[in-house]
């Protein structure tokens, strides 16, 4: 559902600013998020839940969403909390 999502939202104008940083400026488009989703495929198989933690906002909306896109079960961790919060 979510790579349908993704692929929808590439073909409608992929070069489209998809998540921005109001802080920093910093972007991804939507194609940039879709480029990350074989690497998430080749990596993970998929049956094993991750978590990932990045503090960059941008960065990590792009790997999230990739990595459902690519069917990977992920949780979002606090790249701030303490080992005993994670």
């Amino acid at each position: 559902m979510v790579a349908g999502l993704l692929d929808a939202r590439v073909r409608g104008g992929g070069d489209r600013v998809a998540f921005v940083d109001g802080t920093t400026g910093d972007a991804a488009s939507w194609r940039e998020i879709a480029a990350l989703v074989p690497s998430w495929q080749a990596a993970f198989d998929g049956d094993r839940p991750i978590a990932i933690a990045v503090a960059s906002p941008v960065t990590f909306c792009m790997h999230y969403l990739a990595a459902l896109a690519a069917g990977v079960p992920v949780a979002p961790l606090d790249p701030n909390a303490t080992p005993t919060e994670a």
